[in-house]
């Protein structure tokens, strides 16, 4: 693989981190840690307070973590939205 196709894989790389919110710039080895800085909750709701994790025997959990829903945006919820 030339340099050049690898400067443009972790550019592409750089930009879909960028897409998530992550700002600025940042090389190769500082990738992992943008990565592990994007947020995966939306409205202050983790996915961890939506869904448990499966146990040993394939039964769903309730979720181990409880959140606070924040939101200026929202203004009603529409019928089996949730």
């Amino acid at each position: 693989m030339s340099s050049t196709t690898l400067t443009q894989v972790f550019s592409d790389i750089a930009n879909a981190i960028r897409a998530k919110g992550v700002t600025g710039t940042m090389t190769p080895l500082q990738m992992p840690t943008k990565v592990a800085s994007i947020s995966s909750s939306k409205y202050g709701v983790p996915m961890d307070g939506l869904l448990g994790n499966v146990n040993g025997q394939g039964e769903l959990q309730p979720p181990s973590t409880s959140f606070q829903f924040t939101s200026n945006d929202i203004v009603s919820i529409a019928s089996n939205a949730l």
